[in-house]
């Protein structure tokens, strides 16, 4: 049972010009179910797709990345459900090539313009001559207005269909758009086990097209997790058949922020449908982080949160435990959050006399302050070879410093260090001690480096 999702309202969700849908019953897992799903584009369609991070992605995903990285004009998309055709090998993708194969046959097209999706069961071979009769039927049944029918057929172990639209208002004419999600078990970021489809009417550049799939993916697709498990097969598809008034070719355009927000929008209602209907699910929760270092830190602690079998289990029990919470943002590593380094007014004190011994000992030799006594080669080439020394360690060093606690900081700490060192050495020996800070920084970026990881704030 979903976790409060209503069902979609099949009035409500509206056709896309230049987009027809066509359903079928192939008996790929069972008799009496709507198994395949074909989407036809009209000819000047811009398509654009984001697919699953995990190493073992299926043998449809392999076939649509290979058609979009083509530049094929995409007509058709074919989706079957019940098999998911993936750790199958090389039979696979010739399984899934037939698929293409069949429906770009049946639609007069090429089967590069053609994108073969599968979900389902992983490991079994896919039934493709059941596919290859459905493909009829299919074809015989497509038209605008069946969005309700196309979120059920591609269905697994969801419980529900997740469909949504969406208009939005521009200076240029109205934007429809129209998507599709289905998904429930092996979901966590990079992206979830889902398919997502997303139809719009507009005309938009399909290289600007495919970066605000990516945009609306990260900031949706991928910010959703139930189980932690990447799937093989995951896809999400955004399909602009340009039959609206409306044009996008750059960034500057009118129309550009307003169509950014909505697929955005509709993105993420789709993911949290899917997360709504998780399997075994029985709580929504939404995670929240303020006062990161950057969007990245917020996200890898936000993800060791949600991840969490305690966290999981206290918000289950309806008893949200912070103790639990506090845990899994401590081993989120998130430095700059929980775990700030400063110097204290001891490791400087230590550093500064480090470096004053060494101008005591190096100085005389090099400035021949001590009376009637001339440097010999060896001196000279022994304080050489020590600033060397000294200077390749000072880089390894300060390096790490940064690694450590950041620019500004290694940088603050360095010259706080410097100007102590200075203005003792000065009082103590009375005369320019220029050679002395040269010898001695390395010694205080030594000192910096392990105050800064021993004193925490």
């Amino acid at each position: 049972m979903a976790v409060n999702l209503p069902l979609p309202n099949k009035d409500e969700l509206k056709p896309i010009k230049g987009l027809k849908l066509g359903i079928a019953e192939a008996g790929i897992k069972r008799a009496n179910r709507k198994d395949v799903l074909v989407i036809r584009l009209v000819p000047g369609s811009s398509v654009s797709g984001v697919f699953t991070q995990n190493r073992f992605c299926a043998a449809p995903v392999q076939l649509c990345r290979a058609h979009l990285l083509e530049r094929n004009p995409i007509e058709a998309l074919i989706i079957n459900t019940g098999n998911a055709n993936a750790g199958t090998g090389n039979e696979g993708l010739r399984r899934a090539q037939q698929t293409c194969d069949a429906l770009a046959h049946a639609l007069g097209i090429s089967a590069e313009q053609v994108l073969p999706f599968s979900t389902g069961v992983i490991l079994e071979p896919l039934p493709v001559e059941k596919i290859i009769t459905a493909i009829p039927k299919a074809i015989t049944a497509l038209k605008e207005d069946d969005w309700y029918a196309a979120a059920e057929a591609i269905m697994t172990t969801d419980t529900q269909p997740k469909a949504a639209s969406l208009t939005i208002q521009t200076s240029t004419g109205p934007i429809v758009m129209t998507g599709i999600s289905k998904g429930a078990g092996m979901i966590q970021p990079n992206m979830a086990t889902m398919l997502g489809f997303i139809g719009t009417d507009l005309s938009i550049d399909v290289d600007l097209l495919q970066e605000l799939t990516r945009e609306a993916t990260d900031l949706s697709f991928n910010a959703i997790t139930i189980d932690g498990d990447t799937s093989t097969n995951d896809s999400f598809i955004v399909m602009a058949t340009g039959q609206s008034p409306v044009r996008i070719q750059n960034k500057s355009d009118p129309s550009y922020s307003a169509f950014r927000e909505g697929l955005i929008s509709l993105s993420r209602q789709l993911a949290k449908m899917i997360v709504r209907d998780g399997e075994g699910a029985t709580k929504f929760m939404t995670i929240r982080i303020k006062g990161g270092r950057n969007s990245a830190e917020c996200k890898r602690i936000a993800k060791s949160i949600a991840h969490s079998p305690l966290v999981k289990t206290a918000f289950f029990a309806s008893d949200p435990n912070l103790g639990r919470i506090l845990a899994a943002i401590g081993y989120a590593y998130a430095v700059n959050m929980i775990n700030r380094k400063i110097p204290n007014i001891p490791a400087i004190a230590l550093n500064s006399w480090a470096m004053i011994i060494t101008t005591l000992f190096y100085l005389p030799f090099a400035l021949n302050s001590w009376p009637k006594q001339t440097p010999s080669v060896e001196a000279i080439a022994s304080v050489a070879a020590l600033g060397v020394f000294c200077t390749a360690i000072a880089f390894i060093l300060f390096f790490k410093l940064l690694a450590e606690v950041g620019p500004p900081r290694a940088s603050l700490i360095t010259y706080l260090n410097t100007a102590v060192a200075v203005m003792l050495g000065v009082i103590l020996l009375g005369e320019p001690i220029t050679l002395g800070i040269l010898l001695g920084l390395p010694l205080v970026l030594i000192g910096s480096y392990f105050a800064s990881r021993k004193v925490r704030l």
